[in-house]
């Protein structure tokens, strides 16, 4: 009863302590070459969000308008649907991906596909938004992120803007290639 109550109550803290995030969130400006990512640890799991833009991660930012560009959309979508493949975490803390959604307007069958269906005349700056959830076996060894493998995977990305709230810290943290580890 009381680790519940205890899990309870961070789970409250952690909520209320998102207010922030959720506010930078709402602010996500569009910039070529940089991403957003907002990190959430508490009990067993580890929650992402990845906001980037379409140009940083396939070189356009509209529907695909050759079998090359349809080409770049499928490898996106396929390396975007095994986070484990872009972000590593500590090996201890033995975490597994439960849960995962994207969203662009690129994506065919995501809500973001369909409203960029219905404006299709209006010009916009098309982003792809990659939510997962990993669940940890032993999340007291989780100490830390690696965005490394996604550097690797989209030349075109230079800087990631993240926002970090674990039990412990509540931090903003800007990863490039040469510094993509994030610790806490």
């Amino acid at each position: 009863m009381l680790r519940t109550r205890g899990t309870a109550c961070w789970i409250a803290l952690a909520l209320a302590s998102l207010a922030p995030v959720a506010a930078i969130a709402q602010a996500h400006h569009h910039r070529h070459g940089i991403a957003t990512l907002e990190l959430t640890a508490g009990g067993t799991d580890l929650t992402l969000r990845l906001v980037a833009p379409l140009e940083s991660l396939v070189g356009f930012e509209h529907a695909p308008r050759t079998r090359a560009q349809e080409a770049a959309i499928a490898r996106m979508r396929e390396t975007f649907e095994r986070p484990e493949h872009l972000f590593h975490t500590d090996p201890a803390a033995r975490c597994r991906p439960t849960r995962r959604n994207l969203q662009s307007p690129v994506l065919p069958g995501t809500p973001s596909a369909d409203s960029a269906r219905r404006d299709r005349g209006a010009e916009s700056h098309g982003d792809l938004e990659a939510s997962y959830v990993l669940e940890c076996a032993r999340p007291d060894a989780l100490r830390s992120l690696d965005a490394g493998p996604l550097f690797a995977a989209f030349p075109r990305l230079r800087r990631i803007d993240a926002q970090l709230v674990t039990p412990n810290v509540q931090a903003q943290r800007k990863l490039e290639r040469t510094r993509a580890r994030l610790a806490w």
